[in-house]
Parts: structure tokens; sequence; C-alpha cells
């Protein structure tokens, strides 16, 4: 495939701008509660308290199946087909690794071979995710996005220094990850614990964007400029927590392209957390 056809052309989407005034990010913090030091990492560690209601998206595992005409293709697996097969039990604060080790009477094949992401969305989920909340929310053009200083696209050129000079098209993209490493290297952030953000703006339909190759982004926070909601992808978890009203919560448990449990502000979604099903090994 081209990488015309490919990438993201340009690189960097024109509907998300980077900002240097970092103030609309101010009033997260302040409603995060502490994580660490026997407390574990909370869901209103990583969206803020406050909010009627909590929801947790859940990553999807996957398995790779044949396929006729592009010889195989993925298939996403839900946590609730992986519990099936493991015999463990699925519950909001559920962990993927425990809840994938088999109980020892389990002989049939396992229903996956991909873990979920950590800190990604699937393309078909952010936008399945983006599109129920955009209606949600009175500022559905006017979203602000917290992308982690951290991804390994952001430090171009080592990340690609493997694809083919003689490329000009590659080169040329090549060319444009140099500029855009540059910007971001040079661009404001904002601190929370363990963290650090850039800021940008976008519409709710561009928030999945960065998502597509190169970068191959998922923002770590996104919220709407009238605080309807809140969306947190952690950096460390495979699934995505969402600080919201009753109602909106209710749409996104019902929506039958997500995988989604509630969960409380105080649930914790670290390792730990996990007190039914015991650990790999445990």
């Amino acid at each position: 495939m081209e990488p015309s056809t490919f990438w993201r052309d340009p690189v960097w989407p024109e509907e998300v701008e980077l900002q240097n005034d970092l103030s609309p990010s101010e009033w997260i913090l302040p409603r995060l509660l502490p994580w660490g030091s026997g407390q574990g990492t909370r869901v209103a560690s990583i969206v803020p308290a406050g909010f009627p209601a909590y929801v947790r998206v859940l990553h999807p595992a996957r398995r790779t199946e044949p396929d006729p005409e592009v010889t195989w293709r993925n298939v996403d697996v839900t946590w609730r087909e992986v519990a099936d097969w493991s015999g463990r039990v699925y519950h909001s604060g559920m962990q993927f690794g425990a809840l994938s080790a088999p109980i020892p009477a389990v002989t049939g094949p396992s229903p996956f071979n991909q873990d979920p992401w950590e800190g990604r969305l699937f393309p078909n989920d952010c936008h399945a995710l983006f599109s129920a909340l955009a209606k949600w929310t009175t500022t559905p053009d006017a979203c602000w996005l917290g992308i982690w200083e951290g991804w390994g696209t952001f430090g171009y050129p080592r990340s690609m220094s493997f694809t083919q000079p003689e490329d000009p098209e590659v080169r040329r993209m090549g060319t444009e990850l140099v500029e855009i490493a540059a910007s971001l290297h040079s661009a404001p952030r904002f601190e929370h614990p363990g963290r650090n953000y850039l800021l940008a703006k976008a519409p709710c339909r561009a928030v999945c964007e960065l998502g597509r190759p190169p970068l191959d982004v998922t923002p770590s926070l996104v919220w709407p400029t009238d605080l309807a909601w809140c969306v947190g992808t952690e950096i460390d978890f495979d699934s995505t927590l969402v600080a919201a009203s009753e109602a909106c919560a209710e749409v996104l448990l019902s929506d039958h392209r997500l995988e989604a449990v509630v969960v409380q502000p105080e649930s914790r979604l670290d390792i730990g957390g996990d007190v039914i099903n015991p650990q790999v090994g445990g």
C-alpha cells in the first residue's frame, strides 16, 4: 500500500490545534484523587471527581482469522467472551491479565491471540465513543485534548529510521514528522501526577484523527468546553474511563459498539484492583 493512502496526509490533522494557553486544563487537577502509596490508581485519579456517573469502556482483545480476500483479518474479542472461556469472574474491577488466565478445568483454545491495547483505542472504538459523546455536549465543536508527551512517534526520526529513504513520499512525510517533533518539543505542558500533557483543541469529530498512522495516538484526556463529560485513556490501562451524567452513561452502557461497565470514582483499576480473580501465579 502506498504511504499516501495508508498514512494521514497531512500527518498532523488540520482540525487539531496545539495550544499555548493551558488554562482550559486547570479545572481537572484539583478534582483528581491521589494515587499510589497503597491506594492504587482509582478511577478519579485519572478523570475528575464530582460527576454523577462513571463508565469503564473495555478495550477489546483480538484474534486473527483467515480471510479469502486479505489473507487474514482481526476480529474483536470482548472481555465477556474471555471470561466465558477462562472461567474467571466478569466484574467492574477485573484486570485482563487475571481474567484471561484460565482455571485448571479449561481445555478449549483461547478465543484471542492479541491482548487489548494499553493507552490507545482501536479506531472503530474511538469513533464509536466520541460520536456518542458528541450528542451529550452543547459544545461538540470545541473539545480539549490532553496528549501525553511520551509517545514514540513524537520523537521522530528515531521511530521511523528503518523506512525507505529513497521513496520521495516517505521522505516528504519524514520531513513533516521532524517538524512536528520540533513543534511538540517546544510546546508547553500541563502536569498531573506522573504525567505531562500537551494541550490541543479540536471538534469531537476530529478527536480520533491522531490515531491514524504514522502518529497512532489516542489523547489521554478529552473534555468539551461545557465540561459535560471527561474521557481518560491512561497510558498504562487497557480501558478508557468516562465521567459523565447518568443519562449519558446509560447511553454508553447500552451502545452495542462498546463493551462498558459501571465503576465508582473510588474504584481501583490498577493491577491490584481485581480482588476477585487471582493474579497470574497467585
